[in-house]
């Protein structure tokens, strides 16, 4: 029996949904760039370190080929560790960004 093994690169050349954040670190402000080849919907949580939810952004709409950048004061949080899960249906992406103080 023989299965083709897909590295890890062709995945993610084939999903249709991407997100970058920067700065990295932040200090004041980051910024959140979506990015989809097809209509999405996404829901913004950021955790911190010990994984207790700190904030929920609003769920953003992508239309196909659509790029949105959204941005985010980061002034009302501590310095660390923070974790950006972004979920569009099934799947979750998961970034993590330092805020600096």
């Amino acid at each position: 029996m023989r299965r083709a093994i897909e590295s890890s690169d062709e995945a993610l050349a084939k999903d249709p949904f991407s997100f970058e954040v920067f700065p990295n670190p932040a200090t004041d402000q980051l910024t959140i760039r979506l990015q989809s080849a097809e209509k999405t919907a996404g829901d913004i949580r950021i955790y911190d370190g010990m994984g207790k939810l700190v904030s929920t952004l609003p769920t953003e709409q992508l239309n196909e080929d659509q790029a949105k950048d959204i941005k985010m004061d980061t002034q009302g949080l501590s310095g660390g560790t923070y974790y950006i899960v972004i979920q569009t249906g099934e799947k979750k992406y998961v970034k993590s960004i330092v805020i600096t103080r």
